[in-house]
């Protein structure tokens, strides 16, 4: 699909910023109103799941976008 085929590309330096930020123990997380299949294709994608210690989906709130729940 195309969405697989677009180049995506993580900020430049959020790789080392996220290493950094586990390394001092300081926890990382995503909120997203996306579902989890779109959250970690993205995350996998641009090589960055592995850095974060939570990650939460609008499937896991009552109320989605607009409400801030997942926040």
């Amino acid at each position: 699909d195309l969405f697989n085929q677009c180049p995506l590309v993580a900020i430049d330096g959020i790789s080392k910023l996220l290493i950094d930020l586990k390394g001092k123990g300081i926890k990382t997380a995503v909120a997203s109103s996306s579902g989890y299949e779109l959250i970690y294709t993205v995350l996998d994608k641009i090589g960055i799941s592995q850095y974060y210690d939570k990650i939460l989906s609008g499937e896991d709130v009552k109320n989605g976008k607009p409400e801030p729940d997942v926040f």
